[in-house]
């Protein structure tokens, strides 16, 4: 399974995401579009937020089945849309076997 970790400010502005796991919907080397959803969600977002929006994004870590990143800097409503829309996204994926966010 697929675990997402929302992280919320005082605001209720999501400014971190840990993603870990596998969706285990394919057998191992084949390809899975839950995994694939998830990651081009994933990298999506920390891209335009680096590259389009000019955020301040700390990688904290990538490795096979592993990603967080969080905005270190003050939120702007650019980061706050492109955070909405990655839950949006990741909510849309509707696969509770396969996918499971929660929140902090």
């Amino acid at each position: 399974m697929i675990n997402v970790i929302l992280s919320k400010d005082n605001s209720s502005n999501i400014y971190k995401v840990k993603a870990n796991g596998h969706s285990d919907r394919r057998p191992e080397g084949e390809e899975d579009a839950i995994c694939a959803a998830v990651s081009v969600l994933l990298i999506n977002t920390f891209n335009a937020l680096k590259e389009l929006n000019g955020s301040d994004v700390k990688l904290d870590k990538v490795e096979d089945g592993f990603l967080s990143f969080e905005i270190t800097s003050k939120m702007s409503s650019g980061d706050i849309l492109l955070m909405n829309t990655l839950e949006l996204g990741l909510k849309s994926i509707n696969e509770p076997e396969a996918l499971q966010i929660t929140y902090e």
